[in-house]
């Protein structure tokens, strides 16, 4: 039997090695760990053609103007106008439960957080329950909306007051 001694304290540069890779793949186990608990950011729900407004009850028939807000128990409550969802969201204020709101941009119909978008308001809008309002994503697009329907440019926070 052949013993190679060494003194101690002293580590094989190969047992070195190993511990280096093993700790690496610890930390990559970890780090994708952590990393599945992050929650993919809320993502809206389609509008299906048996779908009513949550408020008026009404069909929700044209999709551009419509809108949905996101509870914390991932509920999603849809709307044929975006003043019956500004309803929907200050009866459900005090409950502090809404966590998303989405609109449908007027021209791309496309969705849109509500946070992100530009409103045009203007009694010229003719919009399923008259509210007067609708989306866009681009602040451009708005402006020529608001400029066509005589209206104003307005965010989420104006309307939703």
């Amino acid at each position: 039997m052949n013993h190679v001694s060494r003194p101690p304290g002293r580590i094989d540069v190969r047992l070195k090695s190993v511990l280096h890779v093993t700790g690496l793949g610890l930390a990559a186990v970890i780090a994708l760990s952590l990393g599945a608990c992050r929650q993919a950011p809320p993502q809206p729900v389609e509008i299906q053609p048996e779908d009513v407004c949550a408020r008026c009850k009404m069909a929700i028939s044209e999709p551009r103007y419509s809108s949905e807000f996101l509870t914390k128990d991932e509920t999603a409550y849809k709307f044929d106008d975006i003043a019956c969802m500004l309803s929907g969201i200050r009866e459900r204020q005090a409950r502090g439960d809404v966590t998303t709101v989405f609109v449908v941009d007027y021209q791309t119909r496309r969705w849109v957080n509500a946070q992100d978008a530009f409103f045009v308001r203007s009694q010229s809008l003719k919009t399923p329950m008259g509210g007067g309002i609708v989306a866009f994503q681009d602040k451009s697009r708005a402006d020529a909306a608001a400029l066509q329907f005589h209206g104003e440019l307005l965010r989420f926070a104006d309307i939703n007051q």
